[in-house]
């Protein structure tokens, strides 16, 4: 989506490599669905537990988890009990477009868990 839709629908980009994901409350996330239009790609997940704004930095946020994608979909699989509000997926290797050219693709978001 565009930065305006993800704007809308709670979504926010962060810097060439991430996009947060704003739940609206606090929930507990059991799974975090990805797709993508390249592979492979590589994606740390991290959420804000016991967070009421988004974090501004990396150090504010906890690692869920990681997951490199050998096609177009992934799942992260989160420990069981953990509550956010915030989401940041973080794409740490890019699939190669072009010769020398990386770039990557997140499509779609779907967070599973309890609201």
């Amino acid at each position: 989506c565009s930065d305006d839709e993800g704007a809308r629908k709670g979504l926010r980009q962060v810097g060439a490599n991430g996009r947060h994901t704003h739940l609206g409350d606090v929930r507990e996330v059991s799974q975090i669905r990805l797709t993508f239009g390249g592979d492979p790609t590589t994606v740390e997940v991290y959420g804000a537990p016991g967070r009421t704004s988004p974090p501004e930095r990396l150090s504010g946020l906890t690692r869920l988890g990681s997951i490199t994608a050998s096609g177009s979909r992934a799942r992260v699989t989160v420990d069981e009990g953990t509550e956010t509000r915030f989401l940041l997926v973080w794409l740490t290797s890019l699939p190669e477009t072009d010769a020398d050219r990386f770039q990557g693709d997140l499509r779609e978001i779907v967070v599973r868990g309890k609201a």
